[in-house]
């Protein structure tokens, strides 16, 4: 497996974090989303990442 180092400024990887729990928290609204059913719904989207495949482009992978 070939090691591809991306570099990412920490604003940038900050401004995505938010963004993700944006959308976890629009996807879900009305329910109290916690920090625990965030984390585990992001582990579940990681392991579904590994079993698609990763070395598959995301443009790929994506469902829609």
């Amino acid at each position: 497996m070939e090691d591809i180092k991306v570099t990412v400024t920490q604003e940038k990887r900050e401004e995505t974090i938010d963004k993700i729990l944006e959308l976890v928290e629009k996807e879900f609204k009305g329910m109290d989303v916690t920090a625990v059913f965030a984390k585990r719904l992001l582990e579940d989207a990681i392991k579904t990442l590994e079993y698609r495949c990763m070395e598959t482009s995301l443009r790929f992978i994506r469902k829609g």
